[in-house]
């Protein structure tokens, strides 16, 4: 992974150094976001198993004292992923 951000680095393309920068400073939960955004794309029951593993994380948030403001941006995602996973099997049957 460096040798791609030495890479942008050498060919002065500063906009994608930033956006690598940006995605290795969040960290593996956010790559994990992304892979799973595509996923869906591809196979879109896969939108369920997202919706629930968004729901274990806002279940984890609650039991952690201090981190309440969060889990109601994680409902939204679990709720509009499950949305998306409703349309996508009601339009593969029509």
């Amino acid at each position: 992974m460096a040798q791609v951000h030495a890479r942008y680095v050498e060919m002065g393309d500063a906009a994608a150094s930033a956006r690598y920068r940006a995605i290795q400073s969040r960290g593996p939960a956010y790559q994990a976001y992304l892979v799973l955004s595509f996923a869906v794309v591809v196979v879109p029951i896969i939108a369920y198993v997202v919706s629930a593993w968004l729901l274990g994380i806002i279940v984890n948030l609650l039991l952690i004292r201090g981190h309440y403001d969060i889990a109601p941006r994680d409902l939204g995602l679990a709720l509009a992923a499950f949305a998306l996973g409703r349309l996508a099997q009601l339009f593969r049957h029509a």
